[in-house]
């Protein structure tokens, strides 16, 4: 079982993220939603009070309602840098589908 610090740091640094990413508000008020969750105006998690992976599922699940790809994405990186919570998820990760259009300017 990963001690409850790891999942701290782990959701630390996923909340984190998003905030560059969403914006500091949207992120925040989303992690703050999720029952069993504790988390200051920095984003980092204070106290888990349901199970870590219940808590980590649904702040996920929420994130992707944003945008699926990129909360993927970075979701994926982060459990590589987390593989004790990776073997602990032991659930397939669907595909990240992301696109880019790439425009040619003629000068």
């Amino acid at each position: 079982m990963v001690p409850a610090q790891t999942y701290k740091k782990f959701l630390t640094e996923l909340v984190r993220r998003h905030m560059v990413i969403f914006g500091p508000s949207i992120a925040l008020d989303i992690a703050m939603s999720v029952s069993g969750l504790t988390i200051d105006k920095t984003g980092e998690v204070i106290a888990i009070s349901d199970s870590p992976m219940v808590v980590m599922q649904k702040v996920v699940t929420l994130y992707q309602e944003l945008s699926e790809p990129v909360v993927l994405l970075q979701f994926r990186l982060l459990l590589d840098q987390y593989p004790d919570i990776f073997l602990e998820y032991n659930q397939p990760l669907p595909p990240i589908r992301l696109s880019c259009a790439l425009v040619e300017v003629k000068r």
